[in-house]
């Protein structure tokens, strides 16, 4: 369930990626032309600088203290609000309010399967998480 529920998510961004009104202002935009090097570029770029940095401080260490505190419920959805809102507000100028609630709702979304995936399924590991 899961697995499926993550699955539908991802294909979900095919939907949200077209809102972006500017792809080419996204941290990616560098490796926009199709080509081997740039596939692997783009390939080490997502698995290390943005997915291994994001999941060290939401999942790791926002997550880890604040379902310390506040129990797992809370801990994760605060997390994964403050992973949603960081990706709408670095959006927002580019693609305005309606499109970045959009982006906010699904990237928190995904922070909330991700902080569920490393703390109930991998006994809080974020290897999973930076992983997928």
């Amino acid at each position: 369930m899961f697995v499926g529920s993550l699955a539908a998510f991802w294909a979900l961004g095919f939907v949200v990626y077209p809102m972006i009104s500017d792809p080419s202002r996204l941290a990616d935009a560098e490796f926009v032309q199709l080509n081997l090097a740039n596939l692997i570029g783009a390939l080490i770029y997502a698995f290390i600088q943005t997915s291994l940095s994001e999941e060290i401080f939401f999942r790791g260490f926002l997550g880890k203290r604040l379902i310390a505190k506040l129990g797992f419920g809370w801990g994760n959805l605060i997390q994964a609000a403050v992973f949603g809102a960081l990706h709408a507000v670095l959006m927002y100028r580019m693609i305005g309010a309606v499109k970045a609630g959009v982006i906010m709702l699904y990237t928190g979304t995904i922070g909330w399967m991700i902080g569920y995936l490393n703390e109930r399924e991998a006994e809080g590991s974020i290897l999973p998480g930076w992983l997928l």
